[in-house]
Parts: C-alpha cells; structure tokens; sequence
C-alpha cells in the first residue's frame, strides 16, 4: 500500500462514515467507542499496516499496580499481534498502541470492523479499572 492508496481508504470510510476526509486526512484524529484515537500510515516502516495509538486514561494512583500487572499480562498475551498496553512518558496515562492491516484491497468496511475490535479492547480496559477499584482499598 502506498500514501495515495490509504488516502483512498481514508476517503471512502470517511464516505461511509459521514465524517470529513479532509480533517481525517489532515490531524490523524478519530473518535472510536468514545475514545480519541489517532492514527498513522507511514510506508517506509510498514505499507501494510495502519498506525493505531489511544490515550486510555490515567490510572488513578490506588491501583497503579494493579494496572500495570494487567497492562504487562495484556502485553504477553497480546504481543504477538502487535498490540501493546504503555505508559505515556512522564505520566500515568496508559496508552493502546496497535496496528492495523491494510493493503490497496481494503475496504472501508474492513476498517470499520478493525476499529470496531478496538472499541472491544476499549471496553475491556475500562472494566479491568473499574474491577480493580472496586477490589483495591484505598489505604
């Protein structure tokens, strides 16, 4: 896949999205299952795969540990399909970091289904947090 075929992509799931192309194309910038989600295509580190990166929010300081446990298990068990649990540098904002295949094949649908699947990790981020704050006391 090369710039002019993702900007097709883009395009034509902007179309069937009912949202701007132009702004898509131009910031990265998307909202997916609430979440704001950025995304990347670079060819010349990979022209089959779409960059896909999502602030999940700060991990509230009573289950950090906790949290990080979950993010490095998630990691394993994830790591293979390139999908990653990080901290955001300087912070404690834990962020999703994957990849999304594409190819000049792709359909906007395909990428809707793709986004949707990370609208299923989002979910399940946030009911790993809500789970540890409801088992963790606050000492």
């Amino acid at each position: 896949m090369n710039t002019e075929d993702y900007q097709s992509l883009i395009r034509r799931f902007c179309e069937q999205e009912r949202l701007d192309p132009d702004d898509l194309l131009r910031d990265g910038l998307l909202t997916v299952d609430g979440r704001r989600v950025a995304i990347h295509f670079e060819p010349r580190i990979s022209a089959h795969h779409i960059l896909v990166r999502v602030e999940m929010g700060e991990i509230p300081v009573h289950i950090r540990s906790g949290c990080h446990r979950s993010m490095l298990m998630a990691n394993h068990d994830w790591g293979l399909d390139a999908t990653v649990f990080s901290l955001e540098p300087g912070s404690e904002e834990s962020v999703l970091t994957t990849r999304i295949a594409a190819s000049p094949t792709t359909t906007a649908s395909e990428l809707r289904t793709a986004f949707d699947m990370l609208g299923v990790l989002f979910r399940h981020w946030t009911d790993t947090m809500e789970d540890l704050r409801r088992n963790t006391s606050i000492n």
